[in-house]
């Protein structure tokens, strides 16, 4: 599945990345990406990365968790 969502973002002309933060007092907190874009002719939209968040949500953290997902799918 991993090479099929790379293939994706590679062929995508524009690629729009949605992020996502949230949590829940009973368990940890998550960010999650998704890539959305038209592919033939076809509007498409993938979960391109969902983990768990431990420590306080700084910039710093979301950065390297983000910068971490686009290199693994060569954005």
């Amino acid at each position: 599945m991993h090479d099929r969502l790379k293939a994706f973002c590679s062929s995508a002309t524009f690629l729009s990345l949605a992020l996502d933060t949230w949590n829940d007092r009973r368990l940890p907190s998550f960010f999650a990406i998704t890539g959305h874009a038209i592919a033939n002719g076809c509007f498409e939209s993938y979960v391109l990365g969902f983990v768990p968040l431990w420590g306080s949500h700084s910039g710093s953290l979301l950065l390297q968790k983000h910068e971490e997902t686009i290199n693994a799918f060569g954005i």
